[in-house]
């Protein structure tokens, strides 16, 4: 692995529940150094954003779960968020595949979801202690019968090497979280850059109503910043969804 950090302690399963659950309670029960990587082939129990489920296709998407520690105050909170999905982004991108991050933690191309991000703080005295960043990407999956999906084998038309794929995310996660470290308003700004559909008309529902407003930004308290008839509004995670098919 060619980090400093990310990946150096690489624990490598067959077969787990869910990384995310098995990380947590890895670190809760000992002390694991900072960058600490929990793959697995096959996951069971795979959690998303909002109870959604994740369930790996037998050794073909690449599942794993990264320990970080911040010890950020909260308001920096999202601003890491924003760092990982950045980093997710451009691992693909050094693939050749050109990607955008769906509010909050999709990852899309051609605007379907090739991967998403679970995030698990631990939060004490009012900081960010302990981070468990858990990570799937859609790589040699058969995503044809499922039409908001898609994988890197059907963009690229080949097969993906896994060890490749997760050697690259784990450079990009070290290379952005240094950043973040360093410049945060710079994550801010290359964030953005990469936000799916950003200052374009997008339909939307909230509870029953249905809207179309334009995309802005997500500000630093992570919410969704839209434009609706001229009208500049907020919306929490989970407040509203994208209406894309």
């Amino acid at each position: 692995m060619n980090t400093l950090f990310i990946g150096q302690n690489l624990i490598s399963l067959k077969s787990v529940d869910s990384t995310n659950t098995f990380l947590l309670n890895l670190s809760n029960n000992e002390k694991i150094v900072e960058g600490t990587v929990v793959h697995a082939e096959n996951q069971i129990k795979g959690r998303g954003q909002r109870n959604n489920s994740w369930i790996s296709d037998g050794g073909k998407s690449l599942c794993l779960s990264v320990l970080f520690y911040p010890k950020l105050d909260l308001s920096h909170q999202f601003t890491f968020n924003k760092c990982i999905a950045l980093a997710l982004v451009s691992s693909l991108n050094v693939l050749g595949v050109k990607s955008f991050i769906k509010w909050p933690n999709d990852i899309f191309v051609n605007d379907k979801k090739i991967a998403g991000v679970l995030i698990e703080n631990s939060i004490r005295e009012k900081k960010l202690q302990k981070s468990i960043v858990g990570i799937g990407i859609n790589a040699n999956n058969n995503c044809s019968d499922i039409e908001s999906a898609t994988s890197l084998k059907e963009v690229l038309n080949a097969d993906i090497g896994m060890k490749e794929l997760l050697s690259s995310l784990c450079q990009e996660l070290e290379k952005y979280y240094l950043l973040f470290r360093n410049d945060k308003n710079q994550i801010q700004d290359l964030y953005h850059s990469y936000l799916y559909k950003k200052d374009c008309l997008v339909n939307f529902t909230k509870e029953d109503y249905q809207f179309s407003a334009i995309v802005k930004e997500v500000d630093d308290f992570g919410r969704l910043i839209l434009i609706e008839k001229g009208v500049e509004k907020a919306y929490s995670v989970g407040e509203l969804s994208f209406n894309l098919f």
